[in-house]
């Protein structure tokens, strides 16, 4: 997490995860559609063929987005970098509908694996970007302040599905795939400003 310059700190994060990246490489390969996301191809349809829809996708990642916040939050500082549990280092477990689509999401874990540093380079240099000078540190952190408004914090989760997507989740997290766009600073300002806009419409 990252706190505000002031006496009265506000935090953000943004980094990649991987188990919610994994989520998103699902829908990608199977075809699901899911409001917000548009979709690559028609997909393989493999996993929605035994019982996968948009539903119960939604509400599995739900579950690791906040798994993975509420992880991060509790880590001091010095073991930010720490090894996930064994939930979040297997994702399929917080499937928490039919045991056979849980069995078929581990088998593709293992396929997804293959793909997980790639996909994960996309983002790598974002945080770069926030403030490449002193002075737009200084730009970005007023930016937020002017809008961040009643948001209590921000935590984006970066992932590399291929489409450029903003998924806002209530009641202070984006899920953010740049989709191979060069995101820099007024860029990453933005999103920052439109995703507390859009959080304060969903929580009042």
């Amino acid at each position: 997490m990252f706190a505000s310059p002031e006496a009265t700190q506000w935090q953000w994060s943004m980094s990649f995860k991987h188990s919610v990246d994994f989520a998103l490489w699902i829908i990608e390969k199977d075809g699901l559609p899911v409001d917000g996301f548009e979709p690559m191809t028609e997909g393989n349809r493999e996993l929605s063929a035994v019982g996968l829809t948009a539903q119960k996708w939604s509400a599995w990642l739900r579950s690791l987005a906040s798994k993975e916040i509420t992880h991060a939050q509790n880590l001091p500082f010095w073991q930010s970098k720490a090894t996930l549990p064994p939930e979040l280092a297997n994702p399929h477990a917080y499937f928490e509908h039919e045991t056979s689509l849980k069995a078929a999401l581990k088998l593709h874990w293992y396929q997804y694996l293959s793909e997980a540093f790639q996909r994960s380079k996309c983002t790598e240099d974002l945080h770069k970007e926030i403030a490449p000078t002193p002075q737009q540190g200084a730009h970005f952190w007023q930016t937020v302040q002017g809008a961040r408004g009643t948001v209590p914090s921000l935590n984006i989760i970066l992932t590399g599905y291929p489409i450029y997507t903003e998924y806002h989740l209530a009641p202070s997290t984006l899920i953010l795939a740049p989709g191979g766009k060069c995101l820099k600073h007024d860029d990453l300002c933005d999103i920052f400003v439109r995703t507390l806009q859009t959080m304060q419409k969903i929580t009042a």
